[in-house]
This record gives C-alpha cells, sequence and structure tokens, in this order.
C-alpha cells in the first residue's frame, strides 16, 4: 500500500491546509469498543446493583493501564432521540458525557458513530421509551426515506451542538472526539447517487453546527454501490473484521495465524480510495479464548494501511463474569488477562509498525516488528514484546528479556525469566525513580463454563478467587533480600529466599528501605495517565467448590494415565479422590485412587494399567471431600455425596473418560451420533440460504448420518464440511501410513470432493476422491499434498479472501500427528446437491 498520509502531508499542502481541525490520520491508534451508557450493558448494570459513573471509571482505568489511545462507541439513537429526531437529555446522553470526559482525562481519543438505527435490546428484547425515529422505518430504508433523512438531519446537529456536562465543551469543538461516523453499518436500498446525496447531506448538517474535524462512513457494508461513498463529501472510510465469524455459541479452537495474514481491500484503486483515512470501527477473532491473536491483526491493519483500530468490545469488569453483553466476544483484563495483555502488545504493534510494511506471508511474519521484537505463536499460544525496554507476554515464556538492566516495564500472565508465579491473573512491574518497582498484580481466574455459549446474568462463566499468589521476581537491580511494601501500608518488609506469597493489589519492591517508605503513591507515571495509588479488580466471586479437569489425552509410556484437577474455591477440599466408574456399593475392596495436591490449586494422581487394562477408556468420578467431613460434590456434574453412598443419584451422575486406545486403531473425526458431531457447514462464496447440514436416520434402524444439502441454482462454488479433530488425534497417534475413510450414505450432483487436513503450523494437505452413494472412501495420508487454506466459517467483511496460500518454502512436511482440524470439500455444482455421511474416520 502506498503511504498515503506521507504524501498527502507533502506533496499536496494545500489540500491538507483545507483539512478539518481532528484527523484521524495524524498518528495510528489502538483501542476498543464499550457500551455502558446505553442497551444491555446499562440494563445489566443496573440489574447487578452497580452505580454505571463507578462501571466506567474502573474500566477507563484498565484500557489506560493496558496503554490504548483509541476509543470508539456507536450512540443507540433510540435511547437518545424522539420521532422526529430530537436529542433528548436523559441517563444515557449525561453517561455518555461523563464516559468522553473519563477517557480525555486518561489521554484516550474518541470516535462517535452518531446512530445505529437499530434496536437496544440484544440479547433481550427491544424497548422505545421515546419514540425513537429508527424504530419507524426498518434499517435498510432508514438512510433512503425523506422523513428518516429529515430526522437524522435534526438529531445529527442536536448531537454535535450538544455541551458535555462534565468538561463544558460541545462534541463539535471536544478535541477529543477526532471524528464522526455517520451511522453504524449502514443498509442501503437506493442508486448509487441517491446514496451520494444522503451522505452529503448528513455532511453538510455536521459541518453547519460547525463540525470541522473528519467525517467518516462506512464502505465494508453496501459493496454493490462502493463508488457512491468514495464520491461523497467525507473525509475517512470504515471498515470491520470479524475473521473467525460470529457467534459460534461455542469456542473456536485451532491455529488462526493464516485467517489473520492478510486484509486486501478489493476496492482500492477505485477513484478518491487514497484520499481517504482508513478506519477499523469493529474487530475481534470472535468465540477465541486464545491470547495471541491481537498483535497479529495489528500488524495486518497497519500493512492495509489503517491508522485507528477499534477492538469490538471490552467488557465492563463489573458484568464481565456473565458474558452477556456479546456473548462472541469475550475480553477484559480480570477475566481474559491473557488477551488482555495481547491488546497492550497490539497497541505498541500499531504505534511502532509504518503504515504499509509487509513483514512477509505466514509463517515469516510471526516474528517482526522494527528490530524483530514482536512474536506470535499460535503453538505457544503466545504473542511477545521484547525489545529490551518492554518486556510483555501473553503466556508462559521461557524467551529471556533482551536487555534485563535496560527493562522499565514488564507485564504478563504466567511465568518468565523474570517472573515466576503460581497465579493465573496479569501482573505489571514498572520502573520508578530511586531502583523501585511498582508491582500491580491481578486476582486468580478461572473460566468455569465455556464463555460463548448462551450468557445469562445467572449463570457465572469464570470466577475470581482472591488468593495470597506466590511470586518471585529476577530484576537486575533487585537484590534477593530487596525490600517492600504494599500500597495500604507503611511497613518495609523483606524477600527472605527471593519468593513472596502476596495477595492481589499493588506493591512496590526496592532495595533501599528508606526511598520505599518516603514514597508519595499519589503521583503521577505512564506520562501522567496513571497514578501510582491506582488498582481496580472485581471482588472475589466466592464461588461454590467446582472441578476444572481435561482428561489424559493418553497412557503413559508405562501404560497408566494421569489425572490432573484444578480446584476452584474459597476453602480447598480436604481431599479428591478417584473413584472408577465400576465402584459398587456392594463390593468390600473397591479401589480408590487419591489425588495428591501439586500446586496451589491443582491435584494429580496416577491410574496404573493394571487398573485400566485392556479397556479402551477408563471412566471415573473425582470426588471432593471438605476437611475431615461428608463428601463435598461428585464431579463432572458436582452431585451430592459419593458413588458408594446407598442413596447417591446415579440418574444424575456422569463421568469423565479418558480415552486409553482406540479399538483396531481407528481414531474417530466425525462420528454423527445424536447430532452433528461439532461439524460445521461453509460456504464459498457464503450462501444465506438453500444450504443446510442436518442429522438425521432415515429408519429407526439406520445408522445415523449428516447430510449436506444445497437447493438447485444457489450461487455458491464449494460446500465445506470442518471440524476441529486435534483432541482425536492427540488420543490415536497416527503415522504416515494412517488412512483417512470416509463412509457415505446417498450421494447425489456430487461426483468428486477434496479430503483437507489441517497441521497445527496451520498448512493444509488435500487429495481428491470420486464418491458415489454407499461406497467407502480410503485416502493414503501420504497421498495428501500441500495447498491453500480454506478460510471458515466466512469473515466478515464479506469482500475478503476465502483462502491462504502458503508460501511452499515455509510449509513442513506433513506430519499426521499434528493433525487438527478435516475439512471436506464437496464443489458445488448447478443441480441439487445431497452428501451424507455416516462417519469419517482415520486408520492405520
Amino acid at each position: 500500500m502506498k503511504l498515503i498520509h506521507f504524501f498527502l502531508a507533502f506533496i499536496i499542502p494545500a489540500v491538507m491546509a483545507a483539512a478539518p481541525e481532528g484527523r484521524v490520520s495524524e498518528r495510528p491508534r489502538y483501542g476498543t469498543n464499550y457500551t455502558v451508557p446505553f442497551a444491555h450493558a446499562f440494563r445489566a448494570l443496573k440489574t447487578l446493583g452497580t452505580d454505571h459513573r463507578t462501571a466506567i471509571d474502573r474500566d477507563v482505568y484498565h484500557m489506560a493501564r493496558l496503554g490504548l489511545d483509541a476509543f470508539r462507541l456507536h450512540l443507540w439513537d433510540v435511547e437518545l432521540a424522539d420521532a422526529d429526531g430530537n436529542l433528548q437529555d436523559n441517563e444515557h446522553l449525561e453517561l455518555l458525557d461523563y464516559l468522553v470526559n473519563a477517557l480525555q482525562n486518561r489521554g484516550i481519543d474518541i470516535i462517535i458513530t452518531a446512530q445505529t438505527n437499530f434496536g437496544n435490546g440484544y440479547p433481550e428484547r427491544n424497548s422505545d421509551p421515546y419514540g425513537a425515529f429508527s424504530y419507524d422505518f426498518p434499517k435498510c430504508e432508514v438512510h433512503d426515506n425523506p422523513l428518516a433523512q429529515t430526522a437524522q438531519e435534526n438529531y445529527l446537529s442536536q448531537l454535535v451542538n450538544h455541551v458535555n456536562r462534565y468538561n463544558g465543551r460541545r462534541i463539535a469543538d471536544d478535541p477529543g472526539i477526532i471524528a464522526i461516523e455517520i451511522n453504524n453499518e449502514p443498509c442501503h436500498s437506493g442508486t448509487e447517487d441517491e446514496i451520494t446525496a444522503y451522505i452529503n447531506r448528513m455532511a453538510k448538517a455536521l459541518r453547519n453546527q460547525g463540525w470541522k474535524k473528519d467525517i467518516l462512513y462506512n464502505v465494508s457494508h453496501n459493496l454493490w454501490r462502493t463508488p457512491a461513498f468514495y464520491r461523497a463529501d467525507i473525509d475517512g472510510t470504515t471498515y470491520q473484521w470479524y475473521p473467525t465469524g460470529l457467534v459460534k455459541g461455542s469456542r473456536r479452537r485451532g491455529n488462526f495465524l493464516p485467517v489473520l495474514d492478510d486484509y486486501r481491500i478489493p476496492f482500492d484503486t477505485i477513484p478518491g480510495f487514497n484520499r481517504m483515512s482508513r478506519v477499523i470501527y469493529e474487530y475481534d477473532p470472535a468465540d477465541v479464548l486464545d491470547s495471541y491473536l491481537y498483535p497479529a491483526a495489528a500488524r495486518t491493519f497497519r500493512k492495509a494501511g489503517f491508522d485507528w483500530i477499534t477492538q469490538f468490545a471490552y467488557d465492563p469488569v463489573d458484568m464481565a463474569a456473565y458474558n452477556t453483553e456479546y456473548q462472541t466476544h469475550f475480553l477484559n483484563l480480570a477475566y481474559t488477562p491473557g488477551k488482555a495483555i495481547g491488546m497492550m502488545i497490539a497497541a505498541e504493534v500499531t504505534r511502532r509498525t509504518p503504515a504499509g510494511k509487509d513483514y512477509g506471508k505466514y509463517p515469516r511474519d510471526t516474528v517482526f516488528g522494527p528490530d524483530n521484537e514482536f512474536l506470535t505463536s499460535a503453538r505457544r499460544n503466545l504473542a511477545m514484546l521484547n525489545d529490551g525496554v518492554n518486556y510483555f507476554h501473553t503466556n508462559r515464556t521461557d524467551e529471556k528479556p533482551r536487555n534485563p538492566k535496560s527493562l522499565r516495564h514488564v507485564a504478563g500472565t504466567g511465568s518468565s525469566p523474570l517472573v515466576e508465579t503460581d497465579g493465573t491473573g496479569a501482573y505489571f512491574l514498572d520502573k520508578l525513580p530511586g531502583n523501585i518497582w511498582r508491582m500491580e498484580l491481578m486476582p486468580d481466574v478461572y473460566v468455569t463454563r465455556d464463555p460463548f455459549a448462551t450468557p445469562s446474568l445467572n449463570r457465572r462463566v469464570a470466577e475470581i478467587i482472591s488468593d495470597s499468589v506466590g511470586i518471585s521476581v529476577a530484576l537486575p537491580d533487585l537484590d534477593k533480600s530487596f525490600r517492600f511494601r504494599s500500597l495500604e501500608s507503611d511497613s518495609i518488609l523483606r524477600c527472605e529466599g527471593g519468593r513472596l506469597a502476596l495477595t492481589p493489589g499493588v506493591w512496590f519492591l526496592g532495595n533501599d528501605a528508606r526511598l520505599l517508605a518516603a514514597l508519595d503513591t499519589g503521583q503521577t507515571y505512564a506520562g501522567g495517565r496513571l497514578k501510582l495509588n491506582e488498582y481496580v479488580a472485581p471482588q472475589p466471586s466466592h464461588p461454590a467448590l467446582s472441578i476444572i479437569h481435561l482428561p489424559a489425552a493418553r497412557r503413559n509410556t508405562d501404560g497408566s494415565i494421569t489425572v490432573t484437577a484444578t480446584v476452584v474455591a474459597d476453602i480447598r477440599p480436604d481431599s479428591l479422590v478417584i473413584y472408577p466408574a465400576d465402584v459398587n456399593f456392594w463390593n468390600d475392596s473397591n479401589r480408590l485412587y487419591t489425588m495428591k495436591r501439586t500446586g496451589r490449586n491443582t491435584y494429580s494422581a496416577v491410574i496404573d494399567s493394571a487398573a485400566i487394562g485392556k479397556k479402551d477408556c477408563f471412566r471415573y468420578n473425582i470426588v471432593a471431600f471438605a476437611g475431615g467431613g461428608p463428601a463435598v460434590s461428585t464431579w463432572p456434574a458436582g452431585t451430592s455425596g459419593t458413588p458408594l453412598d446407598w442413596d447417591f443419584d446415579k440418574a444424575a451422575n456422569s463421568y469423565y473418560s479418558a480415552v486409553t486406545a482406540y479399538g483396531s486403531g481407528i481414531i474417530p473425526l466425525i462420528s454423527p451420533g445424536r447430532d452433528a458431531d461439532a461439524a460445521e457447514l461453509s460456504t464459498v462464496p457464503e450462501a444465506w440460504q438453500g444450504v443446510r447440514l442436518t442429522h438425521r436416520s432415515t429408519a429407526p434402524e439406520s445408522e445415523n448420518r449428516l447430510l449436506l444439502h444445497k437447493d438447485a441454482h444457489v450461487p455458491t462454488e464449494h460446500l465445506l464440511l470442518c471440524k476441529y479433530v486435534a483432541d482425536a488425534i492427540e488420543r490415536g497417534i497416527p503415522s504416515e501410513n494412517s488412512r483417512i475413510v470416509l463412509r457415505l450414505g446417498t450421494v447425489e450432483g456430487i461426483d468428486s470432493l477434496n479430503v483437507n487436513i489441517v497441521s497445527a503450523d496451520g498448512f493444509t494437505y488435500s487429495a481428491p476422491v470420486a464418491v458415489k452413494s454407499g461406497a467407502t472412501v480410503e485416502v493414503p495420508v501420504g497421498d495428501l499434498r500441500l495447498s491453500p487454506t480454506w478460510l471458515t466459517p466466512a469473515p466478515y467483511p464479506s469482500f475478503l479472501e476465502r483462502r491462504f496460500i502458503p508460501d511452499t518454502s515455509a510449509a513442513p512436511r506433513l506430519d499426521p500427528a499434528e493433525t487438527e482440524s478435516i475439512v471436506i470439500d464437496a464443489p458445488a455444482s448447478p443441480e441439487e446437491m445431497n452428501l451424507e455421511i455416516l462417519g469419517i474416520y482415520m486408520t492405520q
């Protein structure tokens, strides 16, 4: 991409002389979206009894703590305007004022999207307290209907004339609000000329009220009318990116770095393109908990020339435990610490990467930056900034700091060569004058439910445990017996043995006790954006005991299996005991296994090979006992009592199952049972109607099957059946001699398929096969060849590429044991298509 902003600044100074006062393009910025003044967040905080202003202060502090300097909010006009577009001076507007002022006090710049033109209900039902104009028109007519346009014109004029009650400035004059987007994700039904006229009318309404800053408009929607936007009297264009789709309903897993490798805009040669600034108003790798993705996305955005990047959306700390606002997104410093540190790193990527800079194709771009100071790794679920001054990491790492003596800022989760910890929360270390280090220690967090499933304010998805954290710090200017003090106490303590047990909060570390005692904790740091005495964390959730456990994927070399579990509770149990599924109340010699405590909240036991025998799986419960008392609960169901109680509720019980071998060397990949076995259907190009994936059984005695169906004449070229299978592969350990087997039922309108497996490194290996009804098709793994990777599910916006083409010189040789996903590609024909799958497995 061209260095557009350099060109504008130096080659065409006359243009810049007439430019608006606020410029998105004056410097790159990175931040987030956040919606507390409106809609569900506003209502949910009320339900939870939380003061909105307090919530805003707490969250804005965390945004500043993460180094974010950009904020975008789309206003819910249905909560701000009546049927004629008159601005309502209500609690929503007052909270908007408060939020704007709080952000400006932290040095965070703002883009406001003036209207959403849709309801305020999601995920609940809509309400219409003011008779808002947007409820009077369908979304795809509100920008084209003359009556709606008049209401919007009135609303925009009054909005930018509004005076913030906290800083005394009109929105039009507020230097912290650097741009306004006319609307959120418009849906136009008019002609190009009508669209241009609408945009110009709204822009004129803004400028007539003294608006002299950037005016933005969305160009990643309404792609059949793109030229209309570039003929309009605006200053910048806005885009979104949801590279992993939206609302899967469960967590996505895999290597998403190929998905984030490129953001190619297909209309970048359109007249007017290069005079516009480019804004990412929303983006998120949705339904993903991994921490390595945000820096990779920021790198790709800068390659595409974006100057403003705002993730969607930051969860308020006072309701993040439920993830009800947007179930497909989950981001908060306290509840997703690794992802939050990833945001901190992404902000640095944005500021340091020149517009248009290309660091090459994946995997070469996984180490990048002016001095290769950034790293992203899917295998390690790790992103890093390591430049000799800053040392940030999103997960445990063994990477050594480049120059420990010059370090000034450390931020991370998990252990590193600088910090050894048994905590799960984030921590920050900032060097102050006098060789004093300020440590900010967040409490432990445990995700106990899938945060991307259907949410509820009655169901927590994560728990906060405010327990003491074991931690040791190895900084070059701290002695082994350094002194330390807490924010709340003047007492100076000495570190003995190099390890501390610290409660979450703020601590100060140093060698000189006098300097620690004299420290003014009210002073600012981080360029005046933060104060030494600030700290925000959620209150401990005091959960009832629960157990987090993933059954072993395979046997140990001696035939045994290791069972490990994490206990989430305020008070640790007296013991955890494994009860095999075959224990019996009438048997006096049931063999049980007491688990040993191996960490602060972790327990482990080994089940010997003799107890497992030749079973294909080992089924068991874990029972937690209270101190000296009866059983607390039997897991995974959390049932009261133990399986050996005479009145144990067996109907409510369920079991863990460790697969210890697959019979006959078979590794099931897709097994239609009572459902689709977590398989997903995707289409290229994306088809919204006429295609479906269904689970069925054609007769009571027949086998379950998956049916991929396409109606005739549906405009799509490929049907893709996709599933993450790494767990099954890990348990089965395939070899180069393995074969992929497809058992098929009815096949209509299809004569061939492409069988693809995707490796843990994100590369795809495929082979074509002929198919017919009732066939069993075998594909030797050795026949698979490196090929482009399908990007599924469909990303948004829809103009993005659906295939990643690898650099063949960088791709490793296929190792079947590294298989992560399977993708069955059915090339589409114009006629109706049906493909029944009875099962897909891998065998020797």
